[in-house]
């Protein structure tokens, strides 16, 4: 079982969407690369979080269908 909770949030620095699911994976996802670079930049400076990025075109579940807008995931994991 997957459950997740998507929050959409609207902040000074744009608007994107937070993903978590139940294994407390984070997902940021936004149009706007600024906002993510900015959203980067906090995290980064925090130790507690470890990031990885990854494309979303290859975990699309449609192949054939042609993204035209990429979104870049941020996922994060919280370290113990």
């Amino acid at each position: 079982m997957n459950d997740e909770m998507l929050y959409e949030f609207s902040s000074t620095v744009g608007n994107f969407s937070l993903s978590k699911n139940t294994w407390g994976d984070i997902f940021f996802m936004s149009d706007n690369q600024s906002c993510l670079q900015t959203i980067n930049f906090l995290l980064s400076k925090n130790p507690k979080f470890q990031k990885v990025e990854v494309d979303f075109e290859n975990y699309s579940m449609k192949k054939e269908v042609e993204v035209k807008k990429k979104k870049w995931w941020q996922k994060l994991f919280l370290k113990n």
